[in-house]
Formats: C-alpha cells, structure tokens, sequence
C-alpha cells in the first residue's frame, strides 16, 4: 500500500539497539548428525553418522550508556558444526566442518526529539574444511575455505521542519 501497483513486498526489519535499562540473554543449542532422519543416499550405503554435539553460542546485552540519550548494543556467537556428506558421482562419506564467530556492536544516539543517529559494526569469521561448491568425485577436490566478512554502517533519521524529514 505504501507504494502502490507494488507487485513485490516490502520488508522493514530494526535490530535492536539498547534502551534505558541494562538486559541481556544467553543461549545453547546443541545439534547431533544422528539426532536427524538419514538421507536416501545415507540408507543406500549404510552410511553411518559421525560427529560430536556441537553446541552454538549466543549472547547479547545492551543498555544505556547515557540515559535518554545514547545506548548500546552487544551481540555474538560461536559455533562449530561437523556433518558427514559423501560426494556427488561417486557416494565417499567425508566430514564438513564449519567454524563461525560472529560479533556485533551498535550504538544509537539521539541528540534531540526528533533526530537519531546510529552506527554499527559487525565481523564474521568463518572457516570450512572440506568444503566443495560443486559435484566432485574424490575428496582431493575438496578444500578448506575461510570466508571473513565484515560491515560498517552509520545512519541518520530526523524530522528537520514540520513538512520535512530525512533519511540518510
């Protein structure tokens, strides 16, 4: 509705950004290859399922670094995974592993009603071993891949006169 004859969809998502008081959360999830159903391939070949309990962490906290007036943001996680995959022509079982760490900071400033600026940084670290993008058929074809990625990003919202606002 907001643009009208729009044939898509239109998605607004707002991470959170800390407020005026001090909260935060833990979490564990732990994962099994054997805890899944086995694949076709895996009943054909009496594949049997290898790896440990990976357990991926999560935490945040944010809060007021200035009541009012500026807050921040924290975020991370950190997980490792290992799944058996076998490759494409030829069905040999192998181990894929995939070791993530993750981080995020925000912090959001409001200078006076009406105006709000916000930065963010985020940093991701990842590696995976025996990783393929493709069907190969021995396991000579298969590498380890890191594949850091990171992102800054500053924003300004404000209404300037009663008739105008921006967004930069």
């Amino acid at each position: 509705a907001e643009f009208g004859r729009f044939s898509g969809g239109v998605i607004n998502a707002i991470t959170k950004s800390g407020g005026n008081q001090f909260s935060g959360s833990f979490r564990v999830d732990a994962t099994k290859p054997e805890w899944r159903d086995e694949t076709p391939i895996e009943k054909e070949n009496e594949i049997e399922r290898e790896g440990d309990l990976a357990k991926i962490y999560s935490a945040t906290l944010g809060g007021p670094i200035v009541r009012d007036l500026m807050w921040f943001f924290l975020a991370g996680r950190s997980l490792e995974t290992d799944a058996v995959a076998t490759t494409q022509i030829l069905n040999v079982p192998y181990s894929a592993t995939n070791e993530q760490d993750r981080y995020e900071g925000k912090l959001t400033y409001t200078p006076r009603s009406g105006h709000l600026l916000q930065g963010s940084y985020l940093k991701l670290n990842q590696v995976l071993e025996n990783f393929t993008g493709q069907n190969v058929a021995d396991l000579q074809s298969l590498t380890n891949q890191g594949q850091p990625q990171s992102l800054v990003s500053f924003q300004y919202t404000g209404v300037v006169t009663p008739n105008f606002s921006l967004s930069a």
